[in-house]
Formats: structure tokens, sequence, C-alpha cells
């Protein structure tokens, strides 16, 4: 008897587990108002959202419109940013493919990798500054499991992408990672 009711407790708590990691949340980020005319970066002139379908600060950091994002196999920690311009200095991934040389003239994207925890972990570019020391900072976001909601223990690498300003070539992209607020990962 002490047996099932400790089989039927455990199947209880199981249940409960199953039930709450398959609810749904809301992680949707309060996004400032567009603005019709962009703001200058701190110590410049230049933003980094003027040909791209997101907002400007009043500060003059980039809020991206659209961030995609593509889980990779995770072999080690990563946080890099990367400035892409053109279709050959894009990784081989059929989700990429739809960015072209004709593109790549009048845009491009910025690529970031970075390496959580657990594939529970919800990663996004909160916003990207140019800074006076042509330091280009992609600032992000990790989300975790809601409130009575569990994280896998599983590590994960995200690759995420949004479109930004050409003529970013000669700024040292860095990520401000969250879970590092006091360091920045530089590349």
């Amino acid at each position: 008897m002490k047996c099932k009711r400790l089989l039927a407790l455990a199947l209880a708590a199981a249940l409960c587990i199953v039930a709450a990691a398959c609810g749904t949340k809301n992680n949707a980020p309060d996004t400032p108002a567009k603005t019709d005319t962009p703001t200058a970066a701190p110590g410049g002139t230049q933003t980094v959202g003027d040909t791209g379908d997101g907002t400007v600060r009043e500060d003059g950091s980039y809020v991206p419109g659209q961030v995609d994002r593509l889980r990779l196999t995770y072999n080690g920690n990563v946080s890099s940013a990367l400035y892409v311009t053109s279709a050959a200095q894009l990784p081989d991934y059929p989700e990429l493919s739809a960015y072209d040389d004709a593109f790549f003239k009048d845009h491009a994207l910025v690529l970031v990798q970075e390496s959580v925890s657990s594939g529970s972990v919800e990663v996004g570019i909160e916003s990207v500054s140019l800074k006076a020391d042509h330091t280009a900072v992609v600032a992000l976001t990790h989300q975790g499991p809601g409130e009575g909601q569990v994280g896998t223990a599983d590590m994960a690498t995200w690759l995420l992408w949004a479109e930004v300003d050409t003529g970013l070539e000669d700024y040292q992209w860095t990520v401000a990672n969250p879970a590092l607020e006091s360091q920045l990962s530089q590349y």
C-alpha cells in the first residue's frame, strides 16, 4: 500500500512538472516607440539602425525590429558578435540563404553566437550601440523559464541575426552578456 501511494505521488509530481513546462509564457519585451528621425549615437553621427526596421532610442542605441535565431549544436561556451557585409561571409545554414549579394548592396547583418546553460533560456538582442571609441556593443537579453515552469538541463548555443547599417566595418563588435554584466566579450 505504501509503495502504491509513493508511486501515485511521484506520478502526480511528474504530471505537474510536465504541465508547468507546457504552459504558455509571454516573453515579449517592451518595445520603445519608433522615432521618425534617428538620433545620433553617443560620440558620433551615425546610428546603427538607419536602414533596419527597428527603432532608435533617445540614447542612440538601436533596437532591432526583427531578430531571427537558430539553435546550434553546443560545442563549448561561445559569446561573439560578427558584422557581415557579404553573402560570402555567412555561415552555411539554410536559414541564412535568403541573404544574397543583392541584400548586402544596401544592408548588413550582425550575427551573434551565444551559449547558455539551458535550452530553455530565450536569448535575444536587446539593442546595438555605437560608442565613441569605435566599439559596437550588442546587448543581449536572457529570459529563463517563467514562474512555475521548469528549465531543461541541456546546454545550448544560439545564432541570432539582425539587420543593421552598412559602413560599420571599422567598429570592433562586442557582446554585452547579461550573465556577465560587468564584462564585455570582445571578438
